[in-house]
């Protein structure tokens, strides 16, 4: 069965708004746990200078864990590939010629576009797009956390 409307919140970013309804929502639901992410073994070559890059965004961002580090290797692998396919078409062009003197669409082409395709949903996973950063949501421990009344009062001061 296919998941149609928007992405579920995170129950802890439920609690943290005040908007927790235990009818609704999942107590076990998984989180991951906080610490520094490294790079697979499977990072290929130059995709470690992505990781180097783009992991210290997400950080500083707050939706990075080491449990979400496949993913971003996905996502530097696949820039890596595009960057790659990208020099390749510059040097050879976007039209090859057949042996036969045909003119078509280098396959290379193809494969930037894929790659190209792979990078641009793996940036929106992370919210790394100027769209998909306002679908992300890091909690933020000093903000939106509900006080009741006696601590508001104390805090006055």
């Amino acid at each position: 069965m296919a998941k149609t409307g928007r992405p579920r919140k995170p129950t802890a970013m439920h609690k943290a708004k005040g908007s927790y309804r235990p009818d609704r929502h999942n107590d076990d639901e998984p989180t991951p746990i906080k610490g520094k992410s490294t790079a697979p073994m499977w990072v290929l070559g130059d995709a470690q200078q992505h990781w180097d890059v783009i992991l210290p965004m997400l950080e500083g961002m707050g939706v990075m864990a080491p449990a979400f580090s496949p993913g971003l290797a996905l996502l530097v692998n696949s820039l890596g590939r595009y960057i790659e396919f990208e020099n390749k078409v510059t040097e050879t062009g976007v039209v090859s010629v057949t042996d036969k003197g045909n003119e078509i669409v280098n396959p290379v082409w193809a494969a930037r576009n894929k790659a190209w395709d792979q990078v641009m949903k793996a940036l929106r996973e992370y919210g790394l797009t100027p769209a998909a950063i306002t679908a992300v949501r890091a909690v933020d421990p000093k903000k939106d956390t509900k006080e009741d009344g006696i601590e508001s009062v104390l805090r006055l001061a």
